[in-house]
């Protein structure tokens, strides 16, 4: 529960410092490559140096799982530099309720942004619904052993990767609607 609250937490803050980081220019080129970066470390590293781990022995697995937080913790201290938001300056106090109301207020209001709120909480809620029960379906269905798994897991990483690394052409050449288009239809097929 605590890594999964503090990986949210991790993701917003690192999107939400990328207007402050990068021109307006960059920031699609930013977000893909942000994108991929934690898809090939999710997907590739993450279970390619857990198991390596847990084959040379639980022990050996979790004190590298605790160094690499006592690593992850070094570093943070080590950061140097202002990484906060720039706020507008305002003479009006509003609590952190009422600044929530009125997000949820401007996200309803526009139709472009909540029909794209509505279409990915379904959209999400779908993949982690799929993602519950594809080992199952996988060993079953498929007949797929643990290696027929790992590679069928390996090919869904490879496809966010290619996904992360064209978005930006994809974009350019056939235009960011019709490419959000093409990705709900084939997620969902």
């Amino acid at each position: 529960l605590t890594l999964g609250i503090a990986e949210v937490v991790a993701q917003t803050s690192a999107s939400a410092l990328v207007p402050d980081a990068i021109s307006p220019s960059g920031r699609e080129r930013a977000n893909a490559w942000m994108t991929g970066a934690e898809t090939v470390c999710n997907e590739f590293c993450g279970p390619l140096i857990g198991g390596i781990l847990v084959a040379g022995g639980t022990a050996i697995a979790l004190g590298m799982v605790f160094g690499g937080y006592m690593a992850g913790i070094l570093a943070l201290l080590l950061l140097i530099g202002n990484f906060r938001v720039k706020k507008v300056a305002e003479n009006r106090h509003v609590s952190i309720h009422g600044q929530i109301l009125e997000g949820l207020n401007c996200l309803w209001s526009d139709s472009l942004l909540r029909l794209m709120a509505l279409s990915l909480s379904v959209l999400c809620a779908c993949w982690g619904a799929w993602l519950a029960i594809m080992p199952i379906f996988a060993t079953t269905s498929m007949g797929l052993d643990a290696q027929g798994y790992g590679i069928m897991l390996s090919a869904l990483g490879v496809g966010g990767v290619i996904g992360a690394v064209g978005a930006t052409m994809l974009n350019r050449i056939f235009g960011r609607r019709n490419v959000m288009l093409a990705d709900l239809v084939g997620t969902f097929a």
